[in-house]
């Protein structure tokens, strides 16, 4: 995963995407709330004073509602495109800068330029599509609430001339009494409406930070199916290895078999190659048919070219990646049966950082 993944990718989850999901549930959320509420009261009120001018009002609010999910729904897909080329941004810097030193002997200065450079104007692209979407929806639905305040006014003079009565709950005969108030709601309930679409904005990034932290934390963690562990061991009378609690200097490793009975082997650092086979991925075989041995106290060199499969032997011992298919052995016990930890405590490794 850390391989595929790049770094600051990864450290882009944990603070972009935490960040928007922190803002979604700090500030959208409770203001959906408040504007929720604000927009049911309105509405219960419109209802009992008139029915007439409330289907007016709930006509103005379906078309809202209708560009809310058509350009909210094209904001959000671009959110979280900004959001996935943010990370990539993040990681090249971050990787960057952790290998200045390899850019500088390559003389390779421009070319990582140009390749930021590429990353740079990727999330330029789809953030100014994200906002484009996001602050088109504001000016729109302000708009269609001074229209709906008009069509409000019209019906209800036109109502009030024609004589028309009033269907309502209240049962109060309609009059400028009531289209007047009423004129004040439908600019209330338009004013909510609107909060309502600036904070979707909030919720779409926090939602699109939320899938890539839920994409990481779903992430399978690697398998251990090891039942061979490493103790601290010393001889008993009969010259036996035995386990103990106390540090002896001397370790083995404990095997339990299926018939219940367990059976220590010395600590020595024997390994045996059989008939490996490994490949990154299934489709390419990067190493074919390898045998070699490592004795206790031998210095043994890996020569070749780079990309050869020199770590990549070192990285299969310790268990890093598992083997398509053969055998290694580590002190005659294959290494699919040890613990990866009890593995991993038993080598020492230093890296070429």
């Amino acid at each position: 995963y850390f391989d595929t993944h790049a770094h600051g990718d990864i450290m882009s989850v944990y603070t972009n995407d935490i960040d928007t999901l922190r803002q979604m549930i700090s500030q959208s959320f409770p203001q959906l709330l408040v504007s929720a509420v604000t927009v049911l009261t309105v509405f219960c009120i419109m209802v009992y004073y008139c029915l007439w001018l409330t289907l007016v009002v709930l006509a103005g609010v379906a078309l809202m509602t209708l560009l809310i999910k058509k350009i909210g729904g094209g904001s959000a897909r671009y959110f979280f495109r900004q959001q996935t080329a943010l990370g990539r941004a993040e990681g090249f810097i971050e990787e960057m800068m952790n290998g200045q030193k390899v850019i500088k002997v390559f003389c390779h200065e421009e070319e990582s330029k140009a390749a930021f450079d590429a990353l740079n104007d990727a999330l330029f692209e789809e953030s100014e599509k994200a906002n484009r979407y996001a602050n088109t929806l504001g000016p729109i639905l302000n708009n269609i609430g001074n229209v709906l305040y008009v069509l409000v006014a019209v019906t209800g003079g036109a109502l009030l001339l024609a004589g028309a009565p009033n269907l309502s709950v209240s049962g109060l005969a309609l009059s400028i009494s009531i289209v007047v108030p009423f004129l004040n709601m439908t600019k209330q309930f338009a004013g909510n409406i609107n909060q309502v679409s600036h904070q979707v904005n909030a919720v779409v990034m926090g939602l699109a930070g939320a899938q890539r932290i839920f994409d990481l934390m779903d992430e399978a963690p690697e398998e251990d199916e090891g039942y061979v562990t490493l103790v601290n061991a010393k001889y008993d009378r009969n010259d036996q290895l035995v386990e103990t609690a106390e540090r002896t200097g001397l370790w083995a490793w404990k095997h339990p078999h299926h018939d219940g009975t367990t059976t220590y082997h010395k600590l020595a650092g024997d390994i045996t190659f059989t008939d490996v086979d490994f490949g990154y991925v299934p489709e390419k075989t990067v190493l074919h048919d390898i045998n070699l041995y490592g004795r206790p106290g031998q210095k043994i060199a890996f020569v070749g070219s780079t990309g050869a499969g020199k770590t990549t032997i070192t990285n299969l011992i310790n268990r890093f990646y598992d083997i398509q298919d053969g055998k290694i052995r580590y002190d005659g016990i294959n290494i699919h049966k040890i613990k990866k930890a009890d593995l991993r405590r038993s080598l020492g490794i230093v890296l070429q950082d």
